[in-house]
């Protein structure tokens, strides 16, 4: 209800989250890294728990944040901007085509969903 009160009429939330995919789940376990995480089967449960719906969901991050250590890991690629916009790039499109081919939800490491308050009919 708290953000319900808080949203502007037609509002939405704007939920950016790990995807906690099997991969993901071993990378962080390599590192000793421990975070919150819920997949969105979860976040969808959780919004319809809480009278939201998902609006709209996207995947992306194949490789971009593994190469360049996150916010916990060791950075595998120097940091050089005309590398790093590279790297960004290549990133940027091999998530487009993973989502294209339908493997978003299995191969990004993030997702983005966007719910609102369900309004009912």
């Amino acid at each position: 209800d708290a953000i319900k009160k808080l949203l502007k009429p037609n509002g939405i939330v704007v939920i950016f989250d790990p995807n906690p995919t099997p991969w993901l789940r071993l990378i962080r376990l390599l590192i000793g890294h421990q975070d919150a995480e819920a997949t969105l089967k979860e976040l969808a449960a959780f919004a319809k728990q809480q009278a939201f719906e998902i609006v709209s969901t996207q995947f992306y991050e194949v490789f971009g944040l593994m190469l360049s250590g996150g916010y916990v890991s060791i950075q595998l690629v120097p940091n050089i901007k005309p590398l790093n916009e590279t790297i960004g790039w290549l990133n940027d499109q091999a998530s487009k085509l993973v989502n294209a081919i339908g493997l978003g939800r299995f191969l990004c490491w993030r997702y983005i969903a966007v719910i609102k308050p369900h309004r009912p009919t």
